[in-house]
């Protein structure tokens, strides 16, 4: 996509789109961060046991860049993203979920916990691998554990 940082956004699909992406990044380089931790042939293993899960199997779900985990990077582009999304309020355009942090006052770690919950029902690939990163769950939705690790 070849729209600068501080472009508006279209249409709220668009700004959806941008965050979306933002999470599968995110997830892609904690679960890459997780995976080469684990040392053995970069397996990701509940710890109750009951799932093993190749390094290449899980990023082939996101299919990640090749560069290293960066959390302070991640954070400054979710930022540049809802800056556009604040821009392209002002100007005129109603993307719903950013006009909702804003009457709410959210804090930007609550506003990273609704986006991070929101692009898991938005893409089922997404949700899949949040699911391999649940140590003891499994489940697919974020769960506040995995939400603080990944902050």
């Amino acid at each position: 996509m070849n729209t600068t940082k501080t472009e508006l956004f279209q249409n709220e699909q668009e700004y959806y789109g941008a965050l979306t992406a933002w999470v599968r990044s995110l997830t892609a380089a904690y679960g890459e961060a997780r995976t080469k931790a684990a040392g053995e042939e970069g397996r990701i293993l509940r710890r109750n046991g009951g799932l093993i899960v190749s390094r290449e199997e899980f990023l082939s779900l996101l299919k990640p860049e090749e560069e290293a985990f960066e959390a302070g990077e991640l954070l400054e582009e979710f930022r540049q993203i809802r800056e556009r999304g604040q821009k392209t309020i002002r100007e005129g355009e109603l993307i719903v979920m950013e006009y909702l942090f804003r009457v709410l006052e959210l804090t930007e770690f609550e506003a990273y916990l609704a986006v991070v919950a929101l692009a898991c029902e938005l893409d089922h690939e997404l949700a899949l691998a949040v699911g391999y990163l649940n140590e003891q769950t499994g489940i697919r939705v974020p769960t506040l554990n995995l939400c603080l690790r990944m902050y």
